[in-house]
């Protein structure tokens, strides 16, 4: 029998701890769930940033401090290694899923990408003597994120973002809630990371403030928890219920299960909106609530459309709302942010900008001023390094990447549109103007779901939506009276 303070420890960087393959080494671990624990050591692997090897394990003193972030797997805490001080995920291995993230984390090596510096597996037991293998991914330490960044600006202007409007965005404040400039930093930093998660053929799926990690004092922005990370190959199915619900792609609504990295693009519009008025643009409580809320700010998708989102969704009548403009739906933003929110905010995910196009879009200009400064007039974080790598990805607009001398916005005439004249160019044979649609109340529930599956799903979460359900029944319910 293991002793309690000496716990079966099995290594393995890419299968599961428990196939033949994996190493096993005894670890001096005690119970790795307490709240705090004195220095230990552990037999670790150093990350060398393969993911079709491992280095050799050596062994370092660990000083576990205490849980800070806790999900339905697993845990994060604070642990010091050679007086520096690191995160360590610590992930249960549940064998009815696959786990990606330690592969994943290994292959990727960029500046705006969380780093993964060593990893191991531990071997729990519970009271009846039952085995948990758990995954720790030993990352660095970054206290902050956007979720917390946007939260204190919510308390900056003495409003929660929970409790902010939540039907007419269109009353809030003039001004972005989020210093502007600290927007555009951390969204170039965003699209910096996903062009190169994207050049390594994987899609995030779970983009939201609370995975973009923030340093205030530095400035610079990095992406974390690839747990629900994934490569997508062309002609593979994947699930489409994934993706925080507030910064659900609408191709994932739809059912869509051969979809591509263009649904980071989507959630990052999303956290863009979060960090311009203090909460999402879409914020509903169930899948299908947030379908029908989509609807009603960017108005009803064409056949064409929704097919580019779904292929095989075969209901297309829905009832004629009109979208209305990005001046109304972000009433603080200036043009430029409007120009780029356009091109985020696409039905057809290949009508998205891609992220290192938009790295070159003139909403940064102001950060390519080589003299412009951070907080406390400290200089810029490296915004403008660009590896080799990240130059391949696409040549041509290599020359519009570097920083210069800021140079006057040019005048975006499309954005100033009237929802009217977007209404018609959109829905030519759309309802007059006097008798637009607005979106009210509709019960919840949804007896269409697609499977068994889906619908244990989507009761654990309170979505209620699948490939099955006819939308357009639950869109007109809605505005029958209208």
């Amino acid at each position: 029998m293991i002793n309690s303070q000496m716990q079966q420890i099995i290594l393995n960087a890419h299968n599961h701890p428990t196939e033949k393959q994996g190493r096993t080494i005894a670890m001096n671990t005690g119970n790795m769930s307490s709240s705090k624990m004195s220095e230990r050591k552990f037999t670790v692997y150093e990350n060398n940033h393969r993911h079709d090897k491992d280095s050799d394990p050596i062994e370092l003193s660990i000083a576990l401090e205490q849980v800070f972030d806790k999900g339905a797997f697993g845990h994060v805490r604070t642990a010091f290694i050679k007086g520096e001080k690191v995160a360590i995920k610590h992930v249960l291995q549940d064998k009815r899923y696959r786990n990606r993230e330690l592969p994943l984390m290994k292959q990727l090596n960029h500046r705006n990408i969380v780093t993964l510096l060593y990893y191991f597996y531990h071997t729990e037991y519970d009271h009846l003597k039952n085995s948990n293998i758990f995954l720790n991914l030993v990352m660095e330490y970054i206290p902050t994120n956007l979720n917390m960044l946007i939260q204190k600006s919510n308390r900056n202007r003495k409003n929660s973002r929970h409790s902010l409007p939540h039907g007419d965005l269109c009353s809030l404040s003039p001004v972005p809630a989020t210093n502007l400039f600290t927007i555009k930093l951390c969204m170039y930093q965003i699209f910096r990371g996903l062009a190169y998660i994207h050049s390594q053929g994987i899609c995030h799926r779970d983009i939201k403030p609370n995975n973009l990690l923030f340093n205030s004092e530095t400035g610079v922005l990095k992406i974390c928890d690839f747990g629900s990370a994934k490569h997508l190959r062309r002609g593979d199915s994947h699930v489409s219920y994934i993706c925080a619900r507030f910064y659900r792609a609408p191709e994932l609504l739809f059912g869509a299960t051969d979809y591509n990295e263009k649904i980071d693009l989507w959630s990052t519009g999303v956290v863009f909106s979060e960090l311009l008025l203090g909460q999402p643009i879409f914020y509903e409580q169930s899948g299908l609530d947030q379908l029908v809320c989509i609807i009603s700010k960017l108005g009803t998708p064409t056949k064409e459309q929704i097919l580019a989102m779904n292929p095989k969704y075969a209901r297309y009548q829905f009832p004629q709302v009109y979208p209305r403009s990005w001046p109304q739906l972000f009433p603080c933003a200036p043009t430029d942010a409007l120009d780029l929110i356009s091109k985020l905010f696409a039905y057809d995910p290949s009508h998205r900008i891609a992220p290192l196009h938009a790295c070159a879009h003139q909403f940064f200009d102001e950060l390519r001023d080589p003299n412009k400064k951070w907080s406390s007039n400290r200089d810029l974080p490296p915004l403008f390094d660009f590896s080799q790598h990240e130059l391949s990805i696409d040549s041509r607009i290599n020359s519009r990447l570097p920083s210069y001398k800021t140079k006057p916005n040019a005048n975006i005439a499309y954005l100033q549109q009237t929802t009217q004249q977007l209404a018609t160019r959109m829905f030519p044979s759309s309802l007059p103007a006097s008798s637009a649609i607005h979106l009210g109340p509709y019960p919840h529930g949804n007896p269409f779901l697609e499977s068994a599956a889906t619908a244990t799903a989507a009761a654990a979460t309170g979505d209620n939506y699948g490939l099955g359900t006819d939308i357009s029944l639950i869109l007109y319910h809605s505005y029958s009276h209208t």
